[in-house]
Protein backbone atom coordinates (compact mmCIF):
# COMPACT_ATOMS: atom_id res chain seq x y z
CA UNK A 1 0.00 0.00 0.00
CA UNK A 2 1.41 3.60 -1.16
CA UNK A 3 0.27 6.17 1.37
CA UNK A 4 0.43 9.57 1.38
CA UNK A 5 -0.22 12.34 4.17
CA UNK A 6 -1.50 15.37 2.76
CA UNK A 7 -3.22 18.65 4.83
CA UNK A 8 -4.45 21.11 1.34
CA UNK A 9 -6.83 24.18 1.06
CA UNK A 10 -9.23 23.35 -1.25
CA UNK A 11 -11.19 26.63 -2.66
CA UNK A 12 -11.13 26.90 1.21
CA UNK A 13 -11.79 23.91 2.57
CA UNK A 14 -9.41 21.90 4.71
CA UNK A 15 -8.53 18.11 4.13
CA UNK A 16 -6.81 15.31 4.55
CA UNK A 17 -6.44 12.33 2.53
CA UNK A 18 -4.91 9.13 2.26
CA UNK A 19 -4.37 6.57 -1.02
CA UNK A 20 -2.88 3.86 -2.29
CA UNK A 21 -2.37 2.61 -5.83
CA UNK A 22 -6.07 2.28 -6.87
CA UNK A 23 -8.02 4.38 -3.74
CA UNK A 24 -8.27 7.85 -2.39
CA UNK A 25 -10.42 8.70 0.58
CA UNK A 26 -10.15 12.19 1.19
CA UNK A 27 -11.48 13.93 4.41
CA UNK A 28 -13.10 17.68 4.58
CA UNK A 29 -13.28 19.11 7.89
CA UNK A 30 -14.06 21.87 10.34
CA UNK A 31 -16.94 24.15 9.02
CA UNK A 32 -17.90 20.28 6.91
CA UNK A 33 -17.68 16.81 8.04
CA UNK A 34 -17.75 15.35 4.26
CA UNK A 35 -16.01 12.30 2.93
CA UNK A 36 -15.24 11.30 -0.37
CA UNK A 37 -14.00 8.02 -2.15
CA UNK A 38 -12.91 7.18 -5.29
CA UNK A 39 -11.65 4.30 -7.66
CA UNK A 40 -8.62 6.07 -9.63
CA UNK A 41 -8.70 2.73 -12.03
CA UNK A 42 -12.56 3.01 -12.58
CA UNK A 43 -12.59 6.69 -12.32
CA UNK A 44 -9.28 8.50 -12.87
CA UNK A 45 -10.87 12.13 -13.00
CA UNK A 46 -12.51 11.53 -9.76
CA UNK A 47 -16.20 12.79 -10.86
CA UNK A 48 -18.07 9.49 -9.18
CA UNK A 49 -17.94 9.69 -4.82
CA UNK A 50 -18.00 6.22 -3.58
CA UNK A 51 -17.99 6.49 -0.12
CA UNK A 52 -20.99 4.97 1.68
CA UNK A 53 -21.52 2.67 -1.47
CA UNK A 54 -22.57 -0.96 -0.59
CA UNK A 55 -19.01 -3.05 -1.61
CA UNK A 56 -16.64 -0.45 -0.35
CA UNK A 57 -17.07 -0.80 3.16
CA UNK A 58 -14.02 -2.73 3.61
CA UNK A 59 -11.55 -0.18 1.65
CA UNK A 60 -13.30 2.59 3.33
CA UNK A 61 -12.39 1.21 6.64
CA UNK A 62 -8.82 0.04 5.79
CA UNK A 63 -7.75 3.74 4.54
CA UNK A 64 -9.54 5.59 7.56
CA UNK A 65 -7.08 2.82 9.60
CA UNK A 66 -4.34 4.33 7.28
CA UNK A 67 -5.90 7.85 8.06
CA UNK A 68 -5.94 8.18 11.60
CA UNK A 69 -2.56 5.61 12.04
CA UNK A 70 -0.49 8.61 9.98
CA UNK A 71 -2.20 11.49 11.94
CA UNK A 72 -1.31 10.02 14.99
CA UNK A 73 2.08 9.65 13.22
CA UNK A 74 2.66 13.49 12.38
CA UNK A 75 0.48 14.72 15.80
CA UNK A 76 -2.38 15.54 13.89
CA UNK A 77 -5.02 16.83 16.22
CA UNK A 78 -7.88 16.39 13.67
CA UNK A 79 -7.09 12.51 14.43
CA UNK A 80 -9.17 12.66 17.82
CA UNK A 81 -12.72 13.24 15.43
CA UNK A 82 -11.73 10.17 12.86
CA UNK A 83 -11.95 7.79 15.69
Amino acid sequence: MRNNRRQADVQGIPLHGVRTDRYKLIHFYNDIDEWELYDLKEDPTEMHNLYGQPGYEKITEDLKAELVKLQTQYKDPIEEKLR
